[in-house]
């Protein structure tokens, strides 16, 4: 993250680099929880009903 902040920083400008660190986190969000859904969903359906 802190290489391509610095490179988009030198190609874009200064005023860019928030932007795109800002875009960079959401997908890294966005990615983490569509890879983590499988697994949560296969977690829930192991357990056990309340009684």
């Amino acid at each position: 993250v802190v290489g391509s902040t610095v490179a988009v920083g030198l190609q874009m400008g200064g005023a860019f680099v928030l932007f795109w660190m800002a875009i960079v986190y959401i997908s890294m969000g966005l990615i983490e929880s569509v890879v983590g859904l499988p697994r949560r969903l296969r977690e829930g359906s192991k357990s056990i009903p309340p009684s």
